[in-house]
């Protein structure tokens, strides 16, 4: 009998097949499976949350050495556990993954926008400001004097050295879009401005200044989020809402310009201090990659990363092992499940 089947090699296929794969596959594709389903759930900061339940995963096409799964990826307000996306769902070019050992995050300009949608659904972007609120390191001075030189009208009107209240909200929500070419996320904040000098009761002009903010996407793998740095501010229009006073529009926006890029430090603040929950986990080093139609963030595997590990290393830890043997070869390449595209595409390499 051992002669025979060294002799043929369609006896050697036929007996692993029949006898040796059957009994492997089962167990370790339970075991995949099992441990993908803990890949699902909320993560979530103190003001926002993340839902990475699945959609559709994992899903394996024949000829790929990838996982695919795909989640919801919805960005809501974690104190009341309510969120409503502000847009349909957008889809994403798919891209093969290039390195071993590695999981990939392909996020769309949606989860983005639901955080932009929920925080200004919370009010975040409605503040009063008044003129002892500005930081000492920050050039500006809410009173006629300075706001006159950009706003003359306050001047004429309402006299020299009088205090301005500045109050601020958004005319809709922020919307991201990415821009390969410069490598940036962009966000485009319809901010409204409008200006009272104390003591009126009228306020004395109302405007939107559309700004763009260009941002680079910030991964932290320890807190487990991301948030955008503002590498440059552009004010490409503003509009007047309404005028009590004289102005002078395009002398607005120059000078609107010079204040926002003053004032960068506090938004950026902002920005920090908001960041997006993700599911990272601790033992990778991230980079990110911005293509036109999404952010990619490369999570590389690194067991000798020094940092307290989280359920999500474990995971991935297991799935890697399983994925290196030969019966899981064997299952994908046989798995042939066909999945639709959402808003984060993970993929798991081996």
């Amino acid at each position: 009998h051992q002669q025979a089947l060294l002799g043929s090699k369609a006896g050697i296929l036929n007996t692993l097949n029949t006898n040796v794969f059957p009994r492997t596959m089962k167990p370790l594709q339970d075991g995949i499976d099992a441990t993908f389903q803990k890949l699902t759930g909320v993560i979530a900061t103190a003001t926002l949350g993340f839902n990475y339940t699945y959609v559709i995963g994992p899903v394996v096409r024949k000829g790929d050495n990838f996982i695919q799964v795909w989640h919801d990826a919805t960005v809501f307000d974690a104190t009341k556990k309510y969120f409503r996306p502000p847009v349909a769902s957008l889809d994403i070019t798919d891209r093969i993954p290039e390195h071993p050992n590695s999981a990939w995050f392909l996020l769309s300009a949606y989860p983005f926008d639901c955080a932009f949608y929920t925080l200004n659904s919370i009010g975040l972007f409605n503040q009063a400001i008044k003129h002892d609120q500005i930081p000492p390191t920050i050039p500006i001075k809410l009173n006629t004097d300075f706001l006159g030189l950009w706003i003359p009208g306050l001047v004429t009107k309402y006299g020299k050295g009088k205090y301005v209240d500045v109050t601020t909200s958004m005319q809709t929500d922020p919307s991201t879009t990415f821009n390969a070419s410069t490598d940036s996320v962009d966000v485009k904040v319809p901010l409204v401005l409008e200006l009272q000098v104390e003591k009126e009761e009228e306020k004395a002009i109302g405007f939107v200044s559309n700004v763009v903010l260009k941002t680079i996407p910030v991964v932290n793998v320890s807190n487990s989020s991301l948030h955008l740095e503002i590498r440059d501010i552009q004010l490409p229009s503003l509009k007047v809402l309404y005028a009590n006073v004289d102005f002078d529009e395009e002398a607005m926006r120059a000078e609107l310009l010079v204040v926002l890029k003053f004032a960068a430090p506090v938004i950026q603040q902002i920005l920090i201090s908001q960041p997006i929950p993700l599911p990272l986990p601790a033992k990778t080093i991230a980079t990110t990659t911005v293509f036109d139609d999404s952010l990619r963030i490369l999570l590389q595997y690194s067991p000798s990363m020094e940092r307290k590990p989280s359920f999500f290393d474990v995971i991935i830890e297991t799935t890697f092992d399983q994925l290196h043997t030969k019966a899981a070869e064997e299952r994908l390449i046989k798995d042939r499940l066909t999945g639709i595209k959402k808003q984060l595409n993970l993929r798991f390499q081996y």
